[in-house]
């Protein structure tokens, strides 16, 4: 009998995505890596392999409360979504700080909430071999913003993420499309947006990330 499960790799081969999806590997706990982590998991998207996604926090080196804020947030966006240390680092789990559970909470309730949109990505995956995670030039071909950014990212063509990347940042300027639009069945719709976190405390203040989905 057949089951519907798709288990992490460290090692991979072309046809990899058919049967299983990929971890990123023993990444380090630092914004260098919190970053590079965007341009792995839509490069290997690109592979033929969307089920992908990073040590959040980082596996190697012990994370500081405002970067794991801060990659809790963006790894709820990742397809294979897990955090993930090394033995012998401090312990980065969400719960260890209070504000880290609270952004946790919150990015992760998001992320159950369009489930049912991931698993239809995944699905036209499987069929069509269309990216999950996709790089802004995918949906935005012509504009030249979207081709010089790699640290934006797509959830299908619906939902544009834009992460924080740096320490002590309270917002990211939407690089690739200020109103965001896409075509849907011939009609130009502008997207709202539908999700930005806030906090107000020694380490973050004011918006975390936007994410913007079309109306």
């Amino acid at each position: 009998e057949q089951c519907k499960y798709c288990g992490p790799c460290s090692s991979s081969f072309p046809s990899t995505g058919r049967f299983a999806g990929h971890w990123l590997g023993q990444n380090s706990a630092t914004w260098y890596n919190l970053a590079t982590s965007i341009i792995s998991v839509q490069l290997f998207n690109l592979f033929g392999i969307p089920y992908v996604g990073a040590d959040i926090c980082g596996f190697k080196k012990d994370a500081t409360e405002e970067l794991c804020i801060r990659w809790q947030q963006l790894g709820a966006f990742y397809t294979f979504s897990r955090n993930h240390n090394d033995k012998g680092t401090t312990p980065q789990d969400p719960a260890h700080w209070p504000n880290v559970a609270a952004a946790t909470r919150q990015a992760n309730l998001f992320r159950y909430h369009y489930l049912p949109y991931l698993y239809s990505l995944h699905f036209d995956a499987s069929l069509l071999g269309c990216a999950v995670i996709r790089p802004t030039f995918m949906e935005f071909p012509l504009d030249d913003a979207a081709r010089e950014n790699g640290f934006e990212f797509m959830w299908g063509a619906a939902m544009l993420i834009v992460p924080v990347l740096q320490q002590v940042r309270s917002a990211m300027r939407l690089t690739s499309r200020s109103f965001f639009l896409q075509r849907i069945f011939g009609i130009m719709k502008e997207a709202v947006v539908v999700f930005v976190t806030h906090f107000s405390n020694h380490l973050i203040s004011s918006i975390s990330y936007v994410v913007i989905a079309q109306m």
